[in-house]
């Protein structure tokens, strides 16, 4: 998601009103930095709020007992792969007729980033090993992400219940769901959950965040450098 915001000079009039024309982007420029760590914190609370990172981190969420998600810190530990993505620029000073134009372009996330997040070592897993099956990666994320309402996994279903844990000898990873062979296919559930590249809970909470961005911008224009 990119937001672009363009300020006229009465705005850096009343804003910056000691500072020379010259010196507003040099100002801008300065306090870029604090505006991304500001943007960063609030999507971290906006993807907080988001009831698909409640699941998978509630010990108790179903999205965690369907993905078989043992660890819900891997989950957390994401946040920093998805804090990577975002990033302040600001554009050269024009001006256009009687009014002086400045550009803030802030990017929440990009295909780039998509990718790097999609690759992280804690957006997937290897499925449990024995003498009999090698294991399967597990990309829960990119299904929960990218994949809809379409199957993810075929031949198999996931029977919710309680388990003993696999290292127990049981079979589950969570003691709340559990993986077993037949017909069919199964889906991201519950439906509610279903992500794709342009509505997920990701973009979601980048969207939830427009206003929030306004107002950090506003509140840059004025700080002190």
């Amino acid at each position: 998601m990119r937001l672009e915001l363009r300020f006229r000079d009465d705005q850096f009039r009343k804003a910056l009103s000691a500072a020379a024309k010259s010196a507003i982007r040099t100002h801008l420029v300065d306090q870029a930095p604090w505006i991304e760590q500001q943007v960063k914190d609030r999507f971290l609370i906006a993807v907080h709020k988001q009831p698909e990172y409640r699941s998978l981190t509630r010990q108790d969420g179903k999205l965690r007992a369907y993905f078989g998600i043992e660890d819900t810190e891997d989950v957390k530990k994401l946040m920093d792969t998805l804090l990577d993505g975002v990033s302040v620029k600001v554009h050269k000073a024009v001006n256009e007729g009687n009014a002086y134009m400045l550009a803030l372009t802030i990017t929440v996330f990009d295909r780039t980033w998509l990718k790097n997040v999609l690759d992280s070592p804690y957006s997937k897993y290897i499925s449990d090993q024995d003498e009999y099956w090698s294991g399967a990666e597990i990309p829960w994320l990119k299904w929960l992400l990218l994949s809809g309402g379409a199957p993810v996994v075929f031949g198999y279903k996931v029977l919710r219940g309680s388990f003993p844990h696999y290292s127990d000898d049981g079979s589950s990873r969570t003691t709340r769901a559990i993986m077993v062979e037949a017909d069919g296919s199964f889906s991201v559930k519950p439906e509610e959950y279903q992500g794709t590249q342009n509505d997920n809970f990701l973009t979601r909470a980048a969207s939830s965040m427009d206003q929030e961005i306004i107002r950090i911008a506003e509140q840059a224009i004025a700080r002190k450098s």
